[in-house]
């Protein structure tokens, strides 16, 4: 495990510990079924390419296909990247900060997160009761 602190000890140190480890299980084995589906979904792309454009034979659904399978590779490998602090945001930069510029750097990173959800809110809300 990549804790920066030490689990306590005991008996409820064990088991924190032993939940933590199926836990990890979980969330690896619901990140890797997310990468089967975004390889999958891919394959299905390259697929819909060529049949549309080389024997003008398109997948029909391909688009629904695509929007079905969205929430399943977001939802899916959340806890994990979670976990490893990778991907959930762009970090290139943070990772060179240290101290309270990182703290800071940190804060405003999850404010303006929070600021373009808020934004975008209403039109995928709208978008979700059209497709209702």
């Amino acid at each position: 495990m990549s804790h920066s602190h030490p689990m306590p000890e005991g008996a409820g140190g064990r088991a924190l510990a032993l939940a933590d480890r199926a836990l990890l299980a979980v969330e690896t084995a619901c990140a890797a079924l997310a990468g089967l589906v975004i390889f999958v979904l891919m394959f299905a792309g390259v697929l819909e390419i060529i049949g549309r454009g080389v024997f003008n034979a398109p997948i029909y659904g391909h688009l629904d296909m695509v929007e079905l399978t969205m929430i399943s590779y977001t939802v899916l490998c959340v806890s994990y990247c979670w976990r490893k602090a990778a991907h959930v945001r762009m970090d290139l930069l943070l990772r060179r900060l240290s101290g309270r510029g990182r703290w800071v750097a940190e804060l405003l990173a999850t404010g303006l997160a929070l600021y373009f959800v808020t934004l975008i809110l209403p039109g995928t809300w709208q978008y979700f009761l059209n497709a209702w």
